[in-house]
């Protein structure tokens, strides 16, 4: 049986710390793990960015580049065209 109770409790204490928790911290601190079931680091990038919170990344490079181009794609959308 899950300790619900005391994880929120966890949770509650952690979110009265006036700082940023970097995700794996905070999730080290909780006892719990980031995961994911995207099959690609394609569709990881697009989840993360559609979540809706400001974030950094750090690794891999590879889910950067993705990210990076994801980003430029979206720029290229955003912007009037030069016609």
């Amino acid at each position: 049986m899950s300790d619900t109770p005391g994880r929120l409790l966890g949770l509650l204490s952690l979110l009265q710390t006036p700082r940023e928790w970097p995700g794996s911290e905070l999730a080290t601190r909780l006892g719990v793990s980031l995961r994911s079931n995207a099959d690609t680091l394609e569709w990881l990038a697009w989840h993360l960015l559609t979540l809706g919170y400001d974030m950094e990344v750090h690794e891999p490079p590879e889910l950067i580049a993705h990210l990076r181009q994801i980003g430029s794609r979206a720029t290229r959308a955003a912007s009037p065209s030069a016609a």
